[in-house]
C-alpha cells in the first residue's frame, strides 16, 4: 500500500468512525406561506426535489392546485378563483413522495372575531369574522345573565336576538361569544352616565 492510498484509507475510516456526522446536515420540514392575496398564491419550501405537490385549500372554500417542486424543493401555486382579502386560509399540501405541510394563515390583523351590542326595543348582538358554519353561544352579563345562540353564515357573520331584556347601553355589562370551531370574543362595557 502506498502512502497516498494509506492516507486515503485513514481519512475514509475516520469518516466511518464518526458516523459521517461531518457530512450530515439538518433537513427542514416542508412549509407553506402566503405570498400574494390576489390571486391567492402559495409558496412551498423544503419539499423533495421534483416532487409533484397538490395543495388543497380547505377554507374559505375548497379548491386545489398542483405544482412540481424544483430541485431545491420549492414551488409556487395560485388559486385563481379565490377572492382576495378573506381573513383566514387553511391549506394542506401533500407530495407524491411523502412530503406533507399545513398552514392556517390570517392575512389581516382586522380579521379577528368581533361582536357588538345593538340596543333598541330589542337587544341584538351581531358578529363578524367568525368561522362559517360555526355555532356560537352569546352571553350577556349585567345585573342578570342572558344567553342566546346562533349559527354563523358563510360570510362569517351572525345575529343573536335577545328580545326585550333589562339591559341598556348605560349599564355595566360583559359580552362573551364562544364558537364551536374555536372563535372567541369578549368585551367589558363600563357603566356610563345617561
Amino acid at each position: 500500500m502506498t502512502r497516498k492510498s494509506l492516507a486515503l484509507a485513514v481519512i475514509v475510516a475516520g469518516l466511518g468512525v464518526s458516523g459521517g456526522s461531518s457530512l450530515a446536515h439538518t433537513v427542514a420540514a416542508p412549509a407553506l406561506r402566503v405570498v400574494r392575496l390576489s390571486p391567492l398564491t402559495i409558496q412551498g419550501a423544503h419539499f423533495k426535489g421534483a416532487e409533484r405537490v397538490t395543495v388543497t385549500l380547505l377554507a374559505p372554500k375548497r379548491a386545489s392546485a398542483t405544482g412540481v417542486a424544483s430541485p431545491g424543493g420549492t414551488f409556487t401555486v395560485a388559486f385563481r378563483n379565490v377572492k382576495a382579502g378573506r381573513c383566514t386560509y387553511s391549506l394542506r399540501a401533500r407530495g407524491a413522495r411523502g412530503s406533507v405541510a399545513a398552514l392556517k394563515a390570517t392575512t389581516k390583523p382586522t380579521c379577528r372575531p368581533k361582536a357588538q351590542v345593538a340596543f333598541g326595543a330589542y337587544v341584538v348582538v351581531t358578529g363578524t369574522n367568525f368561522q362559517p358554519g360555526e355555532r356560537v353561544t352569546v352571553k350577556l352579563v349585567g345585573n342578570e345573565s342572558w344567553t342566546a345562540s346562533a349559527v354563523v353564515s358563510s360570510r362569517g357573520t351572525f345575529a343573536a336576538d335577545f328580545g326585550a331584556i333589562a339591559l341598556s347601553n348605560c349599564d355595566k355589562y360583559t359580552l362573551t361569544v364562544v364558537g364551536s370551531k374555536g372563535s372567541r370574543f369578549a368585551l367589558q362595557h363600563a357603566q356610563v352616565p345617561c
